[in-house]
């Protein structure tokens, strides 16, 4: 009789262990639609932390965020400009150090420097503020003074973490 963990790592399309990241991405844009969010947020401090390695698959870089719109765009975005052939292992567009205003603050628009990255990366998309799930880990207090930086630029930030469960 197999395990309950590997029976659970079988039927779940979204296991970073077996699963394709590009399947994933399709199946992530599925649920985007299906859940009324425009746009899912993955942010980490690495991509070896649990929801980015779901989506980046066995690449090596630093902080990174990774953007998944409901009409099956995708983007990684990267912060050191020597991640550059990692971050391309990954197969999927790509938003450079300079694409994310190298995590310099906007004090216009965020008065965080996470804020004013991710609004850059959305910047990126070319979509209109709209529902946003966030997910991934970073400290707690940076996380939540980028998410209010979001909600005050017109996106409405809801808990994305399930989406990748």
């Amino acid at each position: 009789m197999p395990s309950s963990s590997s029976s659970s790592a079988t039927s779940d399309p979204l296991n970073h262990l077996t699963a394709d990241p590009r399947e994933r991405h399709k199946r992530l844009a599925e649920a985007l639609r299906e859940t009324s969010i425009d746009v899912l947020l993955v942010h980490g401090e690495s991509s070896t932390t649990p929801d980015l390695a779901a989506l980046v698959g066995p690449v090596h870089l630093g902080e990174s965020i990774v953007l998944v719109a409901r009409e099956g765009e995708v983007r990684l975005g990267y912060t050191t400009d020597m991640e550059r052939d990692e971050a391309a292992r990954v197969g999927v567009d790509l938003l450079r150090p300079a694409d994310l205003g190298g995590g310099r603050p906007d004090t216009a628009r965020a008065a965080s420097r996470l804020g004013a990255l991710w609004c850059n990366a959305l910047d990126s998309l070319g979509v209109s503020p709209g529902r946003l799930a966030l997910a991934g880990s970073g400290p707690a207090g940076d996380l939540v003074e980028a998410a209010a930086d979001l909600a005050a630029t017109g996106w409405q930030v809801v808990p994305g973490n399930a989406l990748l469960r």
